[in-house]
């Protein structure tokens, strides 16, 4: 019991902050260690409180361990060398998924601090346009085109160009 209440004192918790990402995105969740060396060999470890198992990614010595990864992640996730190589911890997240959504955690060792990044997710839907039958032929022949008459509330639709079809 000793040991870990000596944890908890040496630990530090990163200011939390917030990213927002819609379904389907790739997203990035990182941190700023204000380490200005390279942090690439050193442990970093991203977890979910609410997961079991809470892995969501590993990274030692160079190397990603994926063994003990929680299935929901796998495939998706990516640890920037670039980043680590400048003190920042980015973990890219791949196909956002709505239970994606939550607190992530990520334990940096080599100095015992602990950052929390919450993402939210969200799920947006591609607009649905009907026309009517005749109108959408008219269209696809190139026969109609779409403007905006500002002094009406709609949009109205015009001849590109003459046509018997038209009146």
């Amino acid at each position: 019991m000793e040991f870990f209440i000596f944890l908890l004192i040496h630990f530090s918790t990163g200011e939390a902050h917030s990213v927002m990402a819609l379904v389907g995105d790739d997203v990035t969740l990182s941190y700023d260690t204000k380490q200005l060396k390279d942090i690439s060999e050193e442990t970093v470890e991203w977890s979910r409180a609410d997961l079991k198992p809470d892995l969501v990614h590993l990274l030692e010595d160079r190397r990603s361990f994926y063994k003990l990864q929680n299935p929901a992640y796998r495939g998706r996730t990516v640890l920037s060398e670039e980043d680590l190589e400048r003190g920042i911890i980015s973990l890219r997240l791949s196909r956002v998924r709505l239970a994606d959504e939550g607190n992530y955690t990520c334990l940096f060792t080599s100095v015992h601090n602990q950052y929390t990044v919450q993402l939210l997710v969200g799920a947006a839907s591609s607009p649905v346009i009907r026309m009517p039958t005749a109108v959408a032929w008219f269209w696809a022949a190139g026969l109609l085109t779409g403007t905006h008459d500002h002094s009406s509330p709609g949009g109205t639709m015009r001849a590109m160009k003459e046509s018997p079809f038209l009146l």
